[in-house]
């Protein structure tokens, strides 16, 4: 991302919300910076963690949000695995963590999104694990007929579907150093074009 933790909890205190969250991919190294950024503007800060769970083969991503203080411990065991002693997530693992997290498939490559001919499969076991499910901001026909295919599944089962909306840059003009960091950090070559 090309927000800063400082520019994120800005933009929360301008536009006048309660809470913020930060969700960082496999590690927690911010959240004492976001925890006084927080503070400091009366935020309610929300610690999550994005992590790859290997499920068939494949690898999808999953947000985990602390619930309350506990969550947040086992967020820091679950970034110290991940980091230090090289843990794979697989379906049993995400299965095995406590209802002090959020556990949400988000939609973005998610599980659900790329097995959508098992939706209501996944659906199942979503609801006997309390797995939420997310939705992403839809920006084409596509997005448009998966949420709404999804939501209708979730709702069938009774669950409620939640936004995911992603949070990389505060402005459009922050895009183009959006895309260059993400092209240096997949080792692409750097281009105009894409």
């Amino acid at each position: 991302s090309c927000l800063s933790i400082d520019r994120l909890t800005d933009f929360a205190w301008r536009n006048g919300y309660q809470a913020v969250g930060l969700i960082d991919q496999n590690v927690m190294y911010g959240v004492m910076e976001f925890q006084k950024a927080c503070e400091k503007r009366s935020l309610k800060p929300l610690y999550g963690l994005e992590i790859n769970v290997t499920i068939n083969e494949r690898r999808y991503p999953y947000v985990l949000l602390a619930r309350n203080l506990e969550g947040f411990r086992e967020l820091m065991k679950v970034s110290s695995q991940i980091n230090a002693e090289h843990v794979e997530f697989d379906r049993e693992r995400l299965e095995s963590l406590s209802d002090n997290l959020f556990i949400i498939d988000v939609c973005y490559g998610g599980y659900l999104e790329k097995n959508i001919r098992n939706a209501r499969e996944t659906v199942k076991w979503y609801k006997q694990h309390n797995i939420f499910i997310g939705l992403k901001p839809a920006k084409g026909i596509y997005d448009y007929q998966l949420n709404s295919e999804i939501s209708n599944i979730a709702f069938e089962s009774g669950l409620t579907p939640i936004a995911m909306p992603l949070g990389l840059y505060e402005n459009e003009d922050d895009f183009q150093a959006y895309r260059v960091f993400q092209q240096l950090n997949n080792e692409e070559s750097i281009s105009e074009s894409n």
